[in-house]
């Protein structure tokens, strides 16, 4: 029902092969109710945080882009060096880093990185990622299959 005002006959579409309809039509149905959680605040500046590191990897890899290190950002393998701050977000959030900014590689340090530019939320350092480019997600990777695919791929695939 949240995508109804957006691609109306698209949700009518996907809502005729629903088996537990509640009404004859999507268009009849209640958007939900918002929720509301005990933490909101707290997971209001979370998202803050998270935001204000995207930024600044962002601006990273275009840096990176226009000095033509990488082509696209999967090409990229990004080294981090974060503040206590942000690396308290890191460890909170417990993703992979590398999904997240769509680059080939996310390494976080705890040291001074060389060649690195300082950003408000720590150093980083993007260079062309190094390896084999899966031909699924074209993530570079250390090892492709005999069919070209990396080891997510492959479990995905097959």
């Amino acid at each position: 029902t949240m995508l109804t005002p957006i691609i109306p006959h698209t949700t009518e579409e996907v809502y005729s092969y629903f088996s537990n309809k509640k009404e004859e039509s999507i268009y009849l149905c209640d958007m939900p109710d918002a929720t509301h959680h005990q933490n909101e605040e707290e997971l209001l500046s979370k998202y803050s945080e998270f935001m204000s590191l995207r930024d600044d990897v962002l601006k990273a890899l275009e840096v990176a882009r226009n000095e033509k290190v990488i082509g696209k950002s999967l090409n990229a393998h990004v080294t981090f060096n974060p503040t206590p701050k942000i690396a308290k977000l890191i460890l909170s959030l417990d993703t992979n880093l590398a999904q997240v900014f769509i680059v080939s590689k996310f390494d976080v340090v705890g040291t001074n990185i060389e060649g690195a530019t300082t950003y408000e939320s720590g150093e980083i350092k993007v260079e062309p990622a190094v390896g084999h480019t899966c031909e699924r997600c074209w993530q570079i990777v250390d090892e492709v299959s005999e069919d070209g695919l990396c080891d997510r791929c492959k479990k995905i695939v097959g």
